[in-house]
């Protein structure tokens, strides 16, 4: 069965003429297993940056009922946003950049993620009212510290204690060309070398599910 928000938004970017492709775990279920993986609960929407101001996805995909994920402290300071709407999986949009400046270019993304499992709690509660994830009727009870919890991820912050940042790369070259596919019905982009592309981002072993992956435990990661 088609994703609502994934269906919407590939008929918003269509519409404006917002050139994307679909890649990382995405791309993986579709060519892997033709469908989304089933314990992923989010899209990667993949995005150039230097074509892109960050900021107008905000107003565009709120105006059609997506709420900004604001508390996940990735936005204008790193290169990932994310947004949630009842009915389908959360949105994330990718914002690659290029590095040039060792060799063979490079494509990546930056993110920030809590450090630890102390600073993803505090990330949580510093969010309590809105939070809609794991563990939420405990998160949600803990409004009552949401002020202090925003406080100390604020002051963490400026100590550059709070997150580590990550994300994925690949050589420009498996992003210089794009076909488009029909996935249940939807047409979109994703990059023409698609098995290559996942053999540089996920190994040799892309063919194998991980129901337990991490992203973050990747070698093919930019690391700041």
């Amino acid at each position: 069965m088609l994703d609502k928000n994934l269906d919407t938004v590939v008929k918003i970017f269509n519409q404006k003429k917002i050139f994307y492709w679909i890649g990382q775990g995405s791309l993986l279920g579709i060519i892997r297993d033709k469908k989304l993986i089933d314990w992923d609960h989010d899209i990667d929407f993949c995005l150039w940056g230097h074509e892109n101001i960050k900021s107008d996805f905000i107003k565009l995909l709120e105006e059609k009922g997506f709420k900004y994920r604001s508390d996940l402290g990735f936005g204008e300071k790193y290169d990932q946003m994310s947004f949630d709407k009842k009915g389908g999986r959360r949105i994330d949009l990718n914002f690659y950049q290029i590095d040039s400046s060792k060799g063979e270019e490079i494509a990546f993304t930056k993110w920030g993620y809590p450090k630890n499992i102390w600073m993803s709690l505090l990330n949580a509660i510093s969010n309590s009212k809105n939070y809609d994830s794991k563990y939420k009727l405990i998160i949600n009870n803990l409004y009552i510290f949401e002020k202090l919890a925003q406080r100390l991820k604020t002051y963490f912050i400026k100590k550059k204690l709070f997150y580590k940042v990550a994300g994925y790369k690949q050589p420009t070259r498996l992003l210089k060309k794009f076909k488009k596919i029909n996935f249940e019905g939807l047409e979109f982009y994703i990059p023409y070398d698609a098995v290559s592309y996942l053999e540089y981002v996920y190994g040799e072993n892309w063919k194998v599910p991980q129901k337990r992956f991490s992203w973050w435990k990747l070698k093919n990661l930019k690391h700041d």
